[in-house]
């Protein structure tokens, strides 16, 4: 009667569609922190916007666990979600890299260069 049952796994769909939206949200976080590609107005707001709300799903992801969301696909997770939530660390961190403004943190380690420099003559 129950020979021919299987046990199908379709939880890497979840997990792989998870890294490459996690992965694909860094292209718009790039191009508004690049200057060359997107210049107007508010876009300090816009860019927080975009980091903020998807670092809170993955801190949710990572302190949650991730059974919710397989759930929510009615899939059942038949394997351990620790490199799951080991990933939205990650993740949540590169995002909040981006919030960062690396030109005015490099110029001041250049602008201290050049002081020295002129110190000594």
């Amino acid at each position: 009667m129950y020979d021919e049952v299987t046990i199908t796994d379709s939880s890497w769909l979840v997990t792989l569609g998870y890294f490459i939206i996690s992965t694909l949200w860094l292209i718009p976080l790039y191009l508004l922190t690049s200057e060359k590609y997107l210049r107007f107005h508010g876009k300090n707001s816009v860019k927080t916007l975009l980091v903020y709300i998807p670092a809170f799903f993955q801190y949710r992801l990572t302190a949650n666990g991730v059974d919710d969301l397989y759930h929510f696909f009615n899939y059942t997770a038949w394997h351990s979600d620790g490199p799951v939530r080991l990933s939205g660390i990650v993740f949540a961190l590169i995002y909040l890299l981006f919030m960062a403004d690396w030109k005015a943190i490099t110029a001041k380690k250049t602008e201290t260069k050049e002081n020295r420099n002129q110190r000594k003559q």
